[in-house]
């Protein structure tokens, strides 16, 4: 039985709390990061990704957000997608009032 569900092979981590800025492998389990080693064995693992040429990186946290409102149907979904898209994983979103923050959210899909 493998080790990882998945390996992401060869990307450059960068994670600042762990003193790392190196190409490395990481395993995963769970959703969560078990291993992050020079090599992996690619056999240990359900699924390998290669993300060589690309940084691998914790999520961020960005801690204050104005996410304007679109000009299609007054959401603020395509900026919260955005959000997520470039690896945000959690945000505070300063721009208006907190129902009006709160719709946003119930409609970003």
């Amino acid at each position: 039985m493998p080790k990882f569900d998945v390996v992401l092979k060869g990307g450059r981590v960068l994670d600042p709390a762990n003193n790392i800025d190196a190409m490395r492998d990481i395993g995963v389990v769970n959703g969560r990061v078990e291993a992050v080693e020079s090599e992996l064995d690619a056999a240990q693992a359900d699924d390998i990704l290669d993300v060589y040429g690309k940084w691998v990186m914790p999520g961020v946290i960005d801690s204050h957000v104005h996410v304007s409102m679109s000009a299609r149907g007054g959401s603020r979904a395509l900026g919260y997608r955005q959000m997520a898209e470039a690896g945000v994983v959690t945000a505070i979103d300063f721009a208006g009032t907190m129902p009006n923050i709160i719709e946003g959210v119930k409609h970003s899909g």
